[in-house]
């Protein structure tokens, strides 16, 4: 991309109400102004979003006017009060999504399923998003990886290289990948990540 298309993006764990809290001030409903708040404050054009629930994306889309928030649930709408999501949020007025899937990271990512051993199924959103100002095209994922089992998490780093490499055979364009890995920067998915342009050389990925 030239210089004149940088663009500001960031990735925030909304951290969905689990149980009884610590403090009340941890709850959803105490935070959510604050969130969108810190959103509309960021100047971040694009946002990845993990954790994200249908209740509690009424509420961004609510208080974030002139923004669209992108993505499917990880039980395709079936277990609504589970059916958190991994959105990716855009600032309408400098972006344009042109498409928008998300997929399971699992040995069938094209239906709703889980890898082996992780506790709940995981999804990647990716969304191909217009530049307004520039005239240029990017594509974003955003995914939140297995917090408990590391096959699980590796598994998902390569279904979303797979999708990353077949995406840009078809089209090639600039590309980001953010989310919540749960996992440290000497794990074997972040391995993979550097080593994915001997296995994929149309990727170029910088971690």
């Amino acid at each position: 991309m030239k210089n004149d298309a940088l663009i500001r993006v960031a990735s925030f764990n909304l951290k969905r109400d689990y149980g009884i809290p610590l403090r009340r001030s941890h709850l959803w409903r105490e935070r959510k102004e604050a969130v969108a708040q810190w959103v509309s404050k960021s100047g971040a054009a694009i946002i990845g979003v993990q954790e994200l629930l249908p209740t509690m994306r009424e509420d961004i889309s609510s208080l974030l006017q002139g923004y669209s928030v992108l993505g499917f649930g990880r039980f395709q709408g079936r277990k609504p009060k589970e059916d958190e999501h991994s959105d990716i949020i855009v600032n309408n007025q400098q972006i344009e999504s042109r498409l928008v899937r998300t997929f399971w990271l699992s040995k069938r990512p094209e239906q709703l399923s889980r890898a082996y051993f992780a506790f709940f199924p995981r999804i990647c959103t990716v969304a191909e998003l217009y530049l307004k100002d520039t005239g240029q095209s990017i594509r974003v994922f955003n995914t939140h990886l297995d917090h408990i089992c590391g096959f699980a998490r590796e598994l998902g780093i390569k279904v979303i290289l797979e999708y990353m490499d077949k995406f840009q055979r078809q089209t090639p364009l600039p590309t980001v990948l953010m989310g919540d890995f749960n996992c440290k920067p000497d794990s074997r998915p972040l391995a993979l990540l550097r080593e994915a342009h001997k296995k994929y050389p149309n990727l170029h990925l910088t971690i």
